[in-house]
């Protein structure tokens, strides 16, 4: 049986998608409220540590991949949240002793065919890819996943890659 790189790929938000490949090659993925609509952040933060130690518990991921924050014109959210969402998982990676890649939002929907594709399109491609997708977090989550994949794939052919984040032991 052939082993490769479990991973753990992360669309942070309010509403996280999340998409996982284990040591065997199997994919799962799906999104999870981080807490009540009505909740204060702290409570979202609180959830985010809760599902990363599950997920890490459940995927034994060698690496954390975590679409970068970033803030669009007409996206009504501050980016105090997603930052912190990014320093909790960044923190979580320090401490599992995990490697962890920020990549850019682009590169999940340039995963799933190109870099101008809609949510609803994202969508619809992962459920002909055959993962059906409850939302567009699962899908950016499985696109970020892909990509990752990819990547890993050109390194064991030699080909050149992004840097990555070092995590020191």
């Amino acid at each position: 049986m052939l082993l490769v790189t479990p991973i753990l790929a992360l669309d942070l938000g309010a509403t996280t998608g999340w998409a996982a490949r284990d040591s065997a090659g199997a994919i799962r993925s799906g999104s999870v409220r981080l807490a009540k609509t009505t909740a204060k952040q702290g409570a979202r933060l609180n959830g985010l540590s809760e599902r990363l130690s599950e997920w890490h518990s459940r995927f034994l991921p060698e690496l954390y991949v975590y679409e970068q924050p970033f803030i669009r014109d007409g996206v009504q959210i501050t980016a105090r949240p997603l930052v912190q969402y990014e320093g909790m998982v960044l923190a979580w990676c320090d401490r599992v002793k995990v490697e962890a890649v920020a990549q850019d939002p682009e590169l999940a929907k340039k995963a799933m065919g190109r870099a101008s594709l809609g949510k609803d399109d994202m969508m619809r491609i992962a459920g002909m890819m055959g993962y059906p997708v409850a939302d567009h977090n699962q899908a950016d989550a499985l696109g970020h996943l892909f990509w990752r994949i990819g990547v890993l794939s050109q390194t064991a052919l030699a080909l050149e890659q992004p840097r990555r984040r070092k995590v020191k032991c």
